[in-house]
């Protein structure tokens, strides 16, 4: 396990008081709570805008058709991109963590009206962690896993270069091709790991990047940014059972 400044522990661990604004003003939040057994898994939720098609080009013209097609392609995909990552960042924190945490992770659902509760602590209507905390009570399990995507973004790389250009991306370089119509896919994900008494245990959210094209499929994306996702979270994940030797119940 990577170091982790000190300060950002404790922060991680002090009281929260939300008496201001409804949105997180960080990214991330972190307990040192050991939290082992059974992971509820709920559906992605994304509160993104509908891909739209993008008929220009580098110099401005329109479109042949066969770069049509593939772009009007590409959109579709893009829009299965959301699913694609909440499906995958349950292997994706197992494949990270290996042996080193003993949960296992199980299909969950949203109760009644909880999706509508986190697209509305989403759009910073109410407040996110209360809206975690009520929504894991409810659940089951030993905790939550909750996932969300709330920027998603998709732009040809034929739009950046001309055709046999090299294009560098978070992931490599990326040859422009006409025929193919790579995209360029930036997605916000979030991620919130609660315990079943309500305590946000974990919550992470970051930019990644990753190409949509005939050899990388929604499923694939899906699964570049989850472990991007996973790799972050991973070295503060609570499984370190030294975590729990410093539980109350353990300490008397």
């Amino acid at each position: 396990m990577r170091w982790i400044p000190l300060a950002v522990l404790l922060a991680g661990c002090a009281p929260h008081h939300l008496d201001g604004p409804v949105r997180p003003t960080v990214s991330w939040d972190f307990a040192a709570r050991p939290t082992y057994g059974e992971v509820r898994v709920l559906p992605v939720v994304a509160d993104v805008q509908s891909p739209v098609l993008v008929r220009e080009t580098f110099l401005g013209a329109g479109l042949p058709g066969f770069r049509l097609a593939s772009r009007a392609q590409r959109t579709r995909e893009l829009a299965a991109v959301p699913s694609a990552v909440g499906l995958a960042l349950p292997g994706a924190v197992h494949g990270e963590l290996g042996r080193a945490c003993d949960g296992h992770f199980r299909v969950g659902a949203f109760p009644s009206g909880g999706r509508d509760r986190i697209l509305a602590a989403l759009r910073g209507r109410i407040n996110l962690e209360d809206a975690l905390s009520d929504l894991a009570r409810h659940i089951g399990g030993d905790a939550s896993l909750f996932v969300w995507v709330d920027r998603l973004v998709g732009s040809p790389l034929s739009m950046e270069a001309f055709p046999g250009d090299i294009v560098r991306t978070e992931i490599g370089p990326v040859v422009v091709d006409h025929a193919d119509e790579p995209y360029r896919v930036t997605a916000r994900v979030g991620m919130a790991l609660v315990a079943s008494d309500g305590e946000v245990v974990l919550r992470y959210r970051d930019a990644f990047e990753a190409v949509l094209s005939r050899r990388s499929d929604p499923s694939r994306v899906g699964r570049e940014l989850a472990r991007a996702l996973a790799r972050e979270v991973a070295p503060v994940w609570p499984c370190d059972p030294r975590l729990a030797e410093a539980e109350p119940e353990n300490l008397l």
